[in-house]
């Protein structure tokens, strides 16, 4: 049985495939969707998530059905009878329930009782409402639903493992940065004090609530209209476990991901509106036809636009740096070649500097960071820890063969390292043991 619950359609792989259905991102703001994403998240009360069965059995019933099969792919055939079976148990008691899951899906017993039993199946209700209750109910459990392919399908049940009593001294990321002036001073913007942190070349920055720093024109102090003068620059910096987000003084919005870094003057002068970076940003351009916006990456790449949203990864230990296109269009210069990419294509380029492009990208995929999301789609195991050793600023080592495994899953990146490195070894294909901030990784075979 196979779920997933962002946009991507549900696929199956021959190599190992670990679907986690944990948390959605956010679906447009209607009231049985924000029901249902409350829900698929786990955070629905006992009142919304009857509300949300029995609006399905209800004269809403075809709206909310509709709702969920925009938000869940579901596998149909030989899957949909399972599905049929747990949700003709489903009007049994609560007590029953561990039982039936055992029965019917073969996994190991949940020693909770689900909170929430008042609706029971009925006869002449459509698939779709099976597949929802299902998942609403396993969602409002706290259960994953992991799925392995390994000699065949199987699908089994395995409770999320919590252990409160351990700390780890190891938290997820948060917004944290540093900021570097034009004279050389430092400011720590996850202790400095909301408001106006420093005027540079006639530009206020001020700090806002919700990691934001702002760049606003100051104009009693502003250069003249010629723009003469020298050309302040500031350096934001994000350590390993932070993140933060930047609005330059043209406008454009910044979205800065973990161990990553931009440069950028404080006003834009001159032809081009020009910034560098190293790491992890999404940008969402502000227009100006008269003015391109340059990003100059670390290895060499330039990214051109007008007006635009798109991503750019150029960490230092991946092999390639990655431009996605989300709206408008883009320009990736290396040297003398170039390349045009349109929205869903992605412009790589490779270590030798070639250029590349790929087309239908999963978009939720790659700005999941920016969601607050671990998106993880047929990754080997290395890629993974590369990403949790920067948000969750752990030190990672390997012993013996590395696992060769592939692995798909979508976690919300507040999690508790212990619950991700849990979810990732309900597939018993790899292992983890931990030491202060050290993670070993151990193959599981």
């Amino acid at each position: 049985m196979c779920l997933r619950n962002l946009t991507s359609s549900c696929k199956l792989h021959s190599s190992l495939f670990l679907e986690l259905i944990f948390i959605m991102t956010a679906p447009d703001n209607t009231y049985w969707e924000s029901l249902a994403q409350k829900a698929l998240a786990g955070q629905a009360t006992e009142q919304e998530l009857n509300l949300l069965l029995e609006g399905l059995s209800g004269q809403n019933g075809a709206d909310l059905q509709q709702v969920l099969d925009k938000l869940l792919g579901i596998t149909e055939g030989e899957d949909e009878h399972q599905i049929n079976q747990l949700l003709s148990a489903y009007k049994q008691t609560p007590k029953k329930y561990s039982s039936i899951v055992d029965k019917v899906l073969e996994s190991d017993k949940i020693s909770e009782p689900p909170k929430v039993l008042k609706v029971s199946a009925k006869n002449g209700r459509s698939i779709y409402w099976y597949r929802a209750a299902v998942i609403l109910l396993v969602c409002a459990l706290g259960v994953l639903i992991t799925l392995s392919i390994q000699k065949g399908r199987q699908s089994v049940i395995h409770k999320m493992a919590k252990n409160p009593s351990v700390d780890y001294n190891i938290v997820p990321g948060k917004d944290k940065a540093i900021l570097t002036l034009a004279n050389g001073k430092k400011i720590l913007l996850d202790s400095a004090a909301n408001g106006v942190l420093a005027d540079q070349n006639g530009v206020d920055i001020h700090k806002v609530q919700n990691g934001q720093l702002i760049y606003t024109a100051n104009e009693s102090t502003a250069p003249d209209a010629t723009g003469s003068g020298i050309i302040a620059y500031n350096t934001m910096t994000t350590p390993r476990g932070g993140k933060y987000q930047l609005v330059l003084p043209d406008g454009t919005k910044v979205w800065l991901n973990a161990d990553s870094r931009i440069k950028y003057p404080t006003r834009f002068t001159g032809a081009n509106r020009i910034i560098s970076m190293v790491g992890e940003a999404y940008f969402e351009v502000a227009k100006d036809a008269k003015h391109p916006f340059i990003v100059e990456t670390s290895r060499g790449m330039n990214v051109r636009v007008l007006g635009t949203h798109f991503n750019i990864c150029d960490y230092p230990d991946q092999p390639v740096v990655r431009t996605t296109l989300l709206e408008g269009s883009v320009r990736v210069i290396y040297h003398s070649d170039s390349l045009m990419i349109v929205p869903g294509q992605q412009a790589t380029m490779a270590i030798d500097g070639s250029l590349a492009t790929k087309s239908n990208i999963d978009l939720d995929r790659v700005v999941a960071w920016k969601n607050g999301l671990f998106y993880f789609d047929q990754m080997d195991i290395v890629s993974i820890m590369q990403a949790l050793s920067r948000w969750y600023d752990i030190d990672v080592h390997y012993a013996g063969k590395q696992p060769t495994d592939l692995f798909s899953a979508i976690m919300n990146r507040d999690n508790d390292i212990h619950e991700i490195l849990s979810m990732l070894e309900a597939t018993e294909k790899v292992h983890f043991k931990i030491t202060g901030r050290t993670i070993e990784v151990l193959s599981g075979k």
